[in-house]
């Protein structure tokens, strides 16, 4: 059966290992050498070892009392270990911190707000979550995310948002289509042309987008919902389709592309969302750190209101 041994005890009897006299041990760990000597009994009885030999004269170390000396060192040096990393996690600068990206946000955004975290926080590690808008906000509210980088709106009750971009969405062209030299697109342009989107699972903006377009005139027979933006710059870059993209997506996303502005486009936006009462140090520095990586996007936001 394990022994129920404190650790403040096995610092008496390293202390007593180290000094060879009792008395200066427990000057030593400030205690009543009486006290001390006591407990050290008490762990030899349970035990049923010598850790020590004693006389009037000197103190000699047992085979017994090398054996668990030797360890209680490894274990006291363990017990630091472990409050010094309660100490660093509770004011977020040990840990893990998980934060899910769903597939509309460029990976730009995550790699800027990594990058400038780890630079702070080294001693953190932030985990990368792949997945959509609504099963982050599930996992956030199970705990299992700390937060997540999503396109907006999202209505999650318990979801605060914090926002950092906003963007147009844009008409994406391959730079090979004779589109992609023309100042301006009108949707007569367009016609019997498909049309690739972010699906409404991947995009939460999806039907606003596609209302907007058909607004807009350009009413396409065919549109292709894809689940990533690699797959949507797939069938822009081969000229399968035109893609309506966040402007970021598309700027970004490939060389190969182009993008084009529409006219009376609605802005959509970009936000980390997070649950609302529960704030760890982790996530507090997140949100410090994002605020100021994303601090000019969220200036022109504020403007454009």
């Amino acid at each position: 059966m394990y022994p129920g041994i404190e650790l403040r005890t096995m610092r008496y009897i390293v202390a007593v290992g180290d000094e060879l006299h009792f008395t200066r041990a427990a000057e030593r760990v400030r205690v009543a050498q009486p006290s001390l000597s006591k407990q050290i009994r008490n762990v030899e009885q349970e035990l049923d070892v010598k850790l020590f030999k004693r006389n009037r004269r000197n103190v000699e170390i047992t085979e017994p009392g090398r054996a668990f000396i030797e360890n209680a060192k490894q274990a006291l040096l363990y017990a630091e270990r472990a409050a010094s990393a309660a100490r660093a996690a509770n004011v977020g600068q040990q840990g893990k911190l998980f934060l899910g990206v769903s597939p509309s946000v460029h990976l730009d955004l995550f790699f800027r707000l990594r990058n400038a975290f780890e630079r702070r926080h080294g001693d953190v590690q932030l985990q990368y979550v792949s997945g959509f808008a609504r099963d982050h906000a599930e996992s956030i509210m199970r705990g299992d995310l700390h937060a997540a980088l999503v396109e907006l709106p999202i209505r999650y009750r318990g979801l605060a948002i914090l926002s950092i971009l906003r963007e147009s969405i844009a008409l994406t062209v391959s730079r090979d289509d004779g589109l992609a030299s023309r100042k301006t697109v009108v949707p007569e342009q367009l016609i019997q042309r498909p049309l690739v989107l972010l699906s409404d699972q991947a995009d939460l903006a999806h039907d606003k987008i596609l209302i907007k377009i058909q607004d807009w005139g350009y009413l396409p027979e065919k549109v292709f919902n894809v689940l990533s933006l690699v797959q949507a710059l797939d069938f822009v870059e081969t000229g399968e389709a035109v893609g309506a993209l966040r402007e970021n997506l598309g700027r970004l996303g490939s060389t190969k592309v182009v993008t084009k502005s529409i006219p009376g486009m609605p802005t959509v936006d970009t936000g980390i969302v997070y649950r609302r009462q529960i704030r760890s140090p982790l996530l507090r520095n997140l949100l410090r750190i994002a605020r100021e990586v994303f601090f000019e996007e969220r200036a022109r936001m504020i403007e454009s209101k």
